[in-house]
């Protein structure tokens, strides 16, 4: 055996005697544990768990979600139900009319086309007084002195407000307050409002991380579900569109900082965020896409307003869709009859009723065939010859007839009229007057 095998083989030797006596010192020592430096105490981990379990709260978003729904539900029932079906109720009101003009067939036809038209430009009827009158905003003048703002101030406003910017976007402002507007935005809500929560979502967990807050971050996590839930049902989600008009080249005035829609859920019924004052009816439901519309800007109160906007859902806008065609499609009753009218305006002649409509010929015929008034005559005086004394000539004494009509009382200066014996008062005098003699 030459020198370098003997030392392969050494070496070998030497090589598995320190592996052997390595696993020995790590089999015979004792296994030491863990220290508890790096852990929490057990204090540390309760109290860490108690603010954790007071921060998350998914319970309290779900309840909130269900009874917002049942708000709006109850909204919607009862909107509906102040006028059920309102176009069909007035299309069987219109027959009736219908039915009360026949004949006249041309009448009816003009009234059912011109109904068509009607109903067809009602939902783009353009209408200010379509925007909802609940307050959405109030603003502080000072100690006791407060603006109630409204969508229709607001709409009031913009003129003032926008300056030069109003003419170029008047017709889309005008489109707004039509109702097939609402009926537009409602449709729209319930598709875009849940990915803008989750996106929201999303941003808020990022925030909360970037500022190292575990306990927000995992809270709206948990709540991404309920608040996505929430908005599809409710609504309430803010769109900014006031990158997207810069980007088309709307430049919005310094006042204005942001510029959007509240975008609504399928329940959604505009419910505002001022409830309305004790006493008041209840705020009316959204129906149009001004509505909807929500800014923070400075309208020259004094002080800067931020206008949430009210969700127009796609079923509180139909209801006040059909309720405006229902309107334009009222008939009105045919005017009366000429006939009739002068029945009810005639005058009366000695008695008989003539009617102002009829000709002239037929009125004079009337007026004769009435009974002529009796004329007043005086009572006929008739001459008596009076037996005088001898000492006086006889002179004939005749009582003067009186022309004018006079009560029964005013005839005794007349007394030798009608009756016999009347007539002998005049004689027995002058008899009693010649036996004196």
């Amino acid at each position: 055996m030459n020198t370098t095998a003997r030392t392969v083989t050494v070496r070998s030797y030497l090589t598995a005697g320190v592996a052997a006596l390595g696993a020995g010192a790590i089999a015979l020592a004792p296994v030491q544990p863990l220290t508890q430096g790096p852990a929490l105490s057990p204090e540390l981990r309760g109290t860490f768990a108690v603010d954790l379990a007071a921060s998350i709260d998914p319970i309290t978003p779900w309840v909130e979600t269900f009874q917002t729904a049942a708000l709006n539900v109850e909204r919607l029932i009862t909107a509906g139900t102040a006028t059920p079906l309102p176009i069909i109720t007035q299309v069987i009101t219109n027959f009736g009319t219908y039915l009360a003009e026949l004949p006249d067939i041309g009448t009816i036809l003009g009234q059912v086309v011109g109904n068509v038209g009607n109903a067809l430009g009602a939902p783009f009827a353009q209408d200010p007084t379509n925007i909802s009158p609940a307050v959405v905003a109030k603003v502080n003048l000072g100690p006791g002195f407060d603006i109630s703002v409204s969508q229709q101030f607001v709409f009031a406003t913009l003129p003032d407000v926008l300056g030069d910017l109003y003419e170029s976007i008047e017709p889309i402002l005008n489109f707004t307050t039509s109702p097939i507007s609402g009926v537009l935005l409602g449709a729209i809500g319930p598709v875009v409002a849940p990915v803008i929560s989750v996106v929201n979502s999303v941003g808020a967990i990022v925030d909360a991380l970037g500022q190292s807050d575990f306990e927000g971050a995992i809270n709206e996590l948990i709540n991404i579900p309920a608040n996505a839930v929430n908005a599809f049902l409710n609504g309430g989600q803010f769109l900014n569109l006031a990158p997207v008009l810069s980007l088309v080249g709307v430049t919005l005035p310094d006042s204005i900082s942001n510029l959007g829609f509240n975008m609504p859920g399928i329940l959604s019924t505009g419910i505002s965020p001022v409830p309305p004052e004790e006493g008041a009816d209840a705020d009316p439901v959204a129906g149009v896409m001004f509505d909807g519309l929500a800014f923070t800007a400075d309208l020259g109160l004094g002080a800067p307003i931020t206008d949430p906007g009210l969700s127009v859902g796609p079923i509180g806008a139909l209801v006040g869709l059909n309720q405006k065609v229902a309107e334009a499609i009222v008939v009105t009753p045919p005017a009366e009859a000429p006939a009739e009218i002068a029945a009810a305006e005639a005058p009366v002649v000695e008695g008989v009723e003539v009617e102002a409509a009829a000709p002239a010929a037929e009125v004079a015929e009337v007026e004769a065939a009435a009974p002529a008034a009796a004329p007043v005559s005086a009572p006929v005086v008739t001459p008596v010859e009076v037996e005088a004394p001898e000492s006086a000539p006889a002179q004939p004494v005749a009582a003067q007839a009186d022309t004018t009509p006079k009560e029964p009382r005013t005839a005794r200066v007349s007394r030798g009229g009608d009756t016999g014996a009347s007539a002998s008062t005049p004689k027995r005098s002058a008899r009693g007057a010649a036996a004196r003699g």
